[in-house]
This record gives structure tokens, sequence and C-alpha cells, in this order.
């Protein structure tokens, strides 16, 4: 399991170089920690033994973190994504995990698109070119 990185007080004042993305999450307090938009549902928490990477701070979920480290030291090398928003998180994810020879099968319904009516040219790209059978 890996969240986006739940805002909390003091994150981005000593940052001297913060990209658009982060910025936008500082304003407006993304997945601010201990709310409502910023906890993990009860059913959705970590079991003991599960992996919990870090959160991350970009859009990728494995640009400069610990994703790729915890599957592969776990022998993982097929994934299934969902996520919040599928035109960022989500697809510079899924694109970072098959540029790393990653099989992922990314939930069709499960990402939110926003600003757009459909999300075909980015879904239909991930499926022909890292198919998984289930």
């Amino acid at each position: 399991m890996q969240l986006h990185h739940r805002y909390r007080p003091g994150d981005y004042e000593p940052w001297k170089y913060i990209a658009p993305v982060q910025k936008a999450a500082w304003v407006h307090k993304s997945f601010e920690y201990g709310t409502w938009g910023g906890e993990i549902r009860k059913e959705f928490e970590p079991q003991p033994g599960e992996i919990v990477a870090q959160e991350h701070w970009g859009s990728s979920g494995f640009a400069n973190m610990d994703l790729d480290l915890q599957l592969k030291k776990h022998g993982i090398d097929k994934l299934i994504v969902i996520g919040l928003i599928a035109h960022t998180c989500v697809e510079a994810t899924v694109r970072f995990a098959a540029e790393l020879g990653y099989e992922v099968t990314m939930v069709k319904d499960a990402p939110r698109i926003t600003g757009m009516k459909k999300c075909t040219p980015f879904s239909t790209s991930i499926y022909l070119t890292t198919p998984v059978p289930l």
C-alpha cells in the first residue's frame, strides 16, 4: 500500500524549490492528516505484515520513493493499481511501474477523472503495453 503524502503543518515552509503540484497540495492542504480525506478507510487499513511504502510527494508513486525497493524485496512483480485521479498520480505511477518492468493492471472504474469525459488514450495505451491476464 502507498498513499499520497498527507499534508501536515510545516511540511513545505522550509522548501526553496516547490513544484506546482506540491504548491497546490500546500495551499489546499490536500489529504490533510487527521481529516476525512487524509485517513485510510477502516476496511482498507494495512494489516500486520503488509507492505506499506513511504507516502509519495509528487505525481508518481515510484519517483524518489521506496516503493520499487519494497516490491522487489518481497518478490512482487504484478501490480493492481487504483487511485484518486487517473490523469495525474495514477497515470504517472502506472507508466513508471511499466518502465520498471512490472506487469500492471489498472482497475478501469476505480480512479476519478477530473475535467475529462473519458480517459481512453491513457487507459488504452496502458492496457496494450502491459496486459495482465487475471
